[in-house]
């Protein structure tokens, strides 16, 4: 009998050593070499046909470029610079969506989708920015203080304003005669 109670308390010893501590989800996410490490930094290729992201599935010192196609849905190791290329320009676009402006180097780039045709509409050394679409498809945009329209249409450049830095006329210099 004394072997049969020695037996069961130490089974029963044994069993509560064996306990765990309930799992919790502050426990999981702890630790991101047990859940996995999510995918960051992910972009849209200019085209929307594949993606771009970092990622670090084998837990390396760092993580590295990956793409995905949505053709073939499944995640390729890819060169550090990929995206940027593939990024592509940021277009402000027409009401139709047929042409796009763009801004390099400090000039204005008109791109027809449908053409694929990309065509420069200034070449200065001054900058020019804020480029937008009216509604009848010509180009504003501004260089330095002023606004410019662009007709797409015989591709004249007009000047909308003027101003000039200085005294206000009136304001210390001679009176006006009258």
């Amino acid at each position: 009998m004394k072997k049969y109670l020695i037996f069961f308390l130490s089974l029963s010893a044994a069993a509560q050593a064996q306990q765990v501590a309930p799992l919790t989800v502050q426990k999981i996410m702890k630790d991101p070499k047990w859940m996995g490490v999510a995918p960051t930094n992910y972009r849209w290729s200019d085209d929307s046909k594949t993606v771009f992201f970092s990622w670090n599935p084998e837990n390396k010192e760092k993580d590295q470029a990956y793409k995905v196609s949505v053709l073939t849905n499944k995640p390729e190791v890819t060169e550090d610079n990929a995206a940027e290329k593939a990024a592509g320009t940021v277009y402000i676009y027409n009401k139709d969506r047929s042409l796009g402006l763009s801004e390099k180097g400090g000039d204005v780039y008109l791109y027809n989708f449908k053409q694929k045709k990309e065509t420069r509409l200034t070449n200065t050394v001054d900058r020019e920015n804020g480029s937008k679409f009216l509604y009848n498809n010509d180009v504003v945009f501004q260089r330095g203080d002023n606004l410019f329209q662009v007709s797409l249409s015989t591709a004249e450049t007009k000047q909308l304003t003027n101003f000039v830095k200085g005294k206000r006329p009136g304001i210390g210099g001679p009176a006006v005669p009258g």
